[in-house]
C-alpha cells in the first residue's frame, strides 16, 4: 500500500491584532490539537498523518510557544485566545484534544463556551486532580512489578 504524504496547509488569520499561523489537513470533521507546556503544534507531528485521515486537523501555537514564541502569553486569557481564534477561521464547532496545560485550556474551553465542543478529550492534562495520592498509585505498580523480575526482587527478601 503506498503511503500517502502528510502536507499540511498553512493559512493565517488574524487574532487580536496579531497573525496568527495555523495547519489545517484533512477530512472535514474538525479537529483542533492543542499542546502542553514548553510544547509547540510539532508535538502533534507524529500523530497528524493517521488523525488527517478521519479529521480536519487544526495545529495552532498558542501564544508564547512555536511560532508564538515572540508573543506574550498569560494562562488566564490562552481560552479566551483559542475562542477568539476558532471564530476568526470560522470553526463553529470542534472536537478538542488537549495535552497537559492545552488540556487545561481544552477543559476551560468546554465548560465557557460548551457550544464550540463536540467532543473532548484529554491527553495528561493539568487541572485534573484524581482523588488517589501518590502512594495509591504507586505502590499497587511496584507490586505487579515485583512478578515481573522475580530475581531481582528475591535479593531483598529475608532469609
Amino acid at each position: 500500500m503506498a503511503r500517502t504524504q502528510y502536507r499540511p496547509l498553512q493559512q493565517e488569520v488574524w487574532v487580536n491584532g496579531q497573525p496568527i499561523v495555523y495547519e489545517a489537513s484533512g477530512s472535514p470533521e474538525p479537529l483542533v490539537l492543542l499542546h502542553g507546556l514548553a510544547g509547540s503544534s510539532r508535538w502533534w507531528s507524529g500523530s497528524v498523518p493517521a488523525l488527517s485521515r478521519h479529521y480536519q486537523v487544526f495545529l495552532i501555537d498558542l501564544p508564547g510557544f512555536g511560532r508564538l514564541a515572540h508573543h506574550c502569553f498569560h494562562l488566564a486569557d490562552a481560552v479566551a485566545w483559542v475562542h477568539t481564534w476558532m471564530e476568526a477561521i470560522g470553526l463553529a464547532r470542534a472536537n478538542i484534544v488537549g495535552h497537559s496545560m492545552g488540556g487545561f485550556i481544552s477543559i476551560q474551553l468546554a465548560a465557557r463556551w460548551p457550544e464550540k465542543v463536540n467532543r473532548l478529550v484529554l491527553v495528561d492534562a493539568a487541572g485534573v486532580s484524581g482523588r488517589r495520592g501518590l502512594a495509591a498509585c504507586v505502590l499497587p505498580l511496584f507490586q505487579e512489578v515485583r512478578h515481573v523480575f522475580p530475581k531481582y526482587w528475591a535479593a531483598f527478601e529475608e532469609e
